[in-house]
């Protein structure tokens, strides 16, 4: 029925709506997570490497204090800085690197939830047996219209011939009441051939009688009905009709996006961030 088919569709449409929220939530929350703890990582790391240098340079300062002169010290002192820096940038890319995988893996999910939520799409209605004789039957029923409309406007004729022969009274008039009764006769014989040829019209199409077919007629209709009840629900809510109802693929494109910028965001803080501890 086309009520119980809508409250099916509305409930499809409420779950996978559900379905698409947790399924980008949790991406959004993952890439979120990930990029605080490398943005952490970041900062903790050229703290770690410095203290690290000092230690090392004040150590070697201190024993080789009294036996190599300042220049050599010092020049210690920059190589020793340049092979933190150095490492630092290595622990950076490295660490962005992790950070793009684990991104791109939390998108590669979102195209496969897309597919799973297609498929649980439901199929578009299709017309029943005699739905789909509809067309067909209206075509025949057209002809027997045409034909019955021949048939009305013969009678309509006739009558009034009938009426012109009772008015024709009088001595003088014999000829003519004699011309329009042959008229009727014919007329009632044209008007029999022609309901002879409606029997014959719906058993051209294999039906035994006019009141066989137009039987049908009324079945196949009330069947039509309700299937373009049905496709008409489906059309509002998965067909192209439904101008104001996006997609889901393209809400999910519009969310693709919305995670790119902000990573693309993210990661130019980060730059910065990098920079301003150097």
């Amino acid at each position: 029925k086309p009520e119980l088919f809508g409250e099916i569709v509305r409930a499809a449409i409420l779950l996978l709506e559900c379905l698409i929220i947790k399924a980008m939530q949790k991406v959004m929350d993952i890439a979120e997570k990930v990029i605080d703890k490398a943005v952490d990582a970041i900062k903790e790391i050229p703290k770690e490497m410095e203290s690290h240098a000092h230690v090392k340079a004040g150590s070697a300062t201190q024993q080789e204090k009294k036996k190599i002169p300042f220049s050599v010290n010092l020049r210690q002192e920059t190589d020793m800085q340049n092979k933190a820096e150095q490492s630092q940038q290595k622990n950076t890319v490295a660490v962005k690197k992790s950070i793009i995988e684990q991104i791109k893996a939390e998108q590669k999910s979102v195209p496969a939830e897309t597919n799973r939520l297609e498929t649980e799409r439901p199929l578009q209605p299709k017309p029943s047996v005699l739905a789909s004789k509809y067309p067909r039957l209206k075509e025949i029923d057209s002809k027997l219209k045409e034909q019955n409309k021949a048939i009305f406007e013969r009678e309509k004729k006739r009558d009034k011939l009938k009426k012109e022969l009772s008015e024709c009274t009088g001595i003088f008039k014999g000829g003519r009441r004699k011309e329009l009764q042959q008229e009727i006769d014919s007329i009632d014989n044209q008007i029999t051939n022609m309901k002879k040829r409606l029997s014959s019209i719906v058993k051209e199409y294999n039906f035994d009688s006019v009141q066989a077919f137009n039987k049908e007629l009324n079945a196949a209709k009330s069947e039509n009905l309700e299937y373009q009840a049905a496709r008409a629900e489906y059309d509002k809510i998965y067909g192209e009709k439904a101008n104001d109802i996006m997609s889901i693929k393209e809400r999910l494109r519009q969310k693709q996006h919305e995670v790119k910028e902000r990573e693309s965001r993210r990661e130019h803080q980060a730059r910065q961030k990098d920079k301003g501890a150097r």
